[in-house]
């Protein structure tokens, strides 16, 4: 079970789980976290602060939404989970290589 222990992390590392916290604008009602792997991204780039993330969502089953979003991070520490990922290539007919 995913748990999200409400610890922030500026940098997580590509393929962890973590809880991103949407950012809250005045007259919006308080919006929850929800499970992302993270894909890329940093914190700092060229000494500056970027902190700019890719993402997928994640069900609470695990699966793996094939939406890719982006922003800046917002990220508590998730905790209860294993990644696997897996790419499975097939050869198309008529293509050639």
């Amino acid at each position: 079970m995913l748990i999200n222990t409400g610890e922030h992390i500026t940098e997580p590392q590509t393929n962890t789980v973590v809880f991103y916290q949407p950012w809250v604008n005045e007259g919006d009602r308080k919006k929850k976290p929800f499970p992302v792997i993270i894909n890329d991204g940093c914190y700092l780039s060229g000494g500056r602060i970027s902190n700019f993330w890719y993402w997928q969502r994640l069900s609470p089953t695990g699966r793996i939404n094939p939406n890719v979003e982006h922003g800046y991070g917002n990220f508590t520490i998730a905790k209860g989970y294993e990644v696997q990922r897996k790419v499975r290539v097939i050869k198309e007919i008529g293509v050639q290589s």
